[in-house]
């Protein structure tokens, strides 16, 4: 741990996802059973927070922690689902008209039975519930879970190992967070990936806080990495066209798609488990071989 390097104290606030005895999505479940596990063989004395944990009993543990803080150690809160409480809401929003779901939309009536890869979080989830409302089937398609980022290397390594199209559908949060597969994808030359960025300028589905891409282009980032097509969008005229055009163009793309912040209040969750979605995605890849 750090006091074995450079001895800099401090203080983890833990968010106990998965914990014991409390529901909560698959990929939260193992990292929370073994989350106090872990703090102890790293050496990081712990302390849980609860709903009923008090301010007087924080201060007893700050006391404790301020020791071993002294010395260079570093110390964690491990905080309960309802220990803190925060009633104000991210008010950020922008100017632009086109919904997501409008544009998973138009990405299912043009790519067809083509292979869709989609980012995790509500994207994953508004192109489930758009597959049970048109009574399609969802083999077609891989909802990437607890593995924000990644849906876009995901895609890639389905691209290198099948001839049919492949469609990405990523976030602008979840490209910031591995910018680095970028370079990676576009040093691939694989003809048959179409990355789509869906761009609100914000991490929407976990509370609506903006990212920094308001004022930067995917499209352009993409470009200087390696990308040979990219192009920036706003209204559903422009995606129509572009998405059909990487459809017959058979090389690497990446359209961003700029989009307004908001989903349905009644969106639900996948009803199959992330096991059942890979078996079936992986049946109907290796069919298409």
């Amino acid at each position: 741990m750090n006091d074995k390097v450079y001895a800099i104290p401090a203080i983890f606030i833990i968010g106990w996802r998965g914990e014991p005895g409390v529901r909560d999505e698959p990929q939260h479940v193992y990292q929370g059973k073994v989350t106090e596990a872990l703090l102890d063989i790293m050496g990081v004395e712990h302390s849980v927070v609860s709903p009923a944990t008090t301010p007087d009993e924080v201060s007893v543990t700050m006391d404790r922690f301020r020791k071993m803080l002294s010395v260079g150690k570093q110390v964690a809160f491990i905080i309960r689902k309802d220990a803190f409480c925060y009633k104000r809401k991210s008010v950020y929003s922008n100017d632009y008209m086109l919904t997501r779901e409008e544009a998973i939309e138009y990405i299912i009536a043009i790519s067809e039975d083509d292979l869709i890869v989609s980012t995790t979080g509500k994207t994953s989830r508004e192109l489930f519930e758009m597959r049970e409302k048109s009574k399609l089937p969802h083999n077609t398609d891989f909802l990437t879970v607890g593995s924000m980022g990644h849906c876009s290397s995901i895609a890639l390594g389905v691209a290198l190992n099948t001839d049919e199209t492949v469609w990405c559908i990523d976030g602008d949060g979840a490209v910031l967070m591995h910018l680095g597969a970028l370079p990676v994808i576009a040093s691939a030359h694989v003809h048959n990936l179409i990355h789509i960025v869906i761009n609100n300028e914000a991490h929407e589905s976990v509370g609506g806080q903006p990212t920094v891409l308001k004022n930067m282009n995917i499209s352009d980032i993409a470009r200087a990495c390696g990308y040979p097509y990219t192009v920036c969008v706003d209204e559903s005229h422009s995606l129509h066209r572009e998405l059909r055009a990487a459809k017959e163009r058979k090389a690497l793309t990446l359209i961003e798609v700029k989009c307004k912040i908001g989903s349905r209040e009644n969106l639900g969750r996948p009803t199959s488990t992330p096991g059942e979605n890979k078996k079936m995605f992986m049946e109907k890849l290796l069919l298409g071989k």
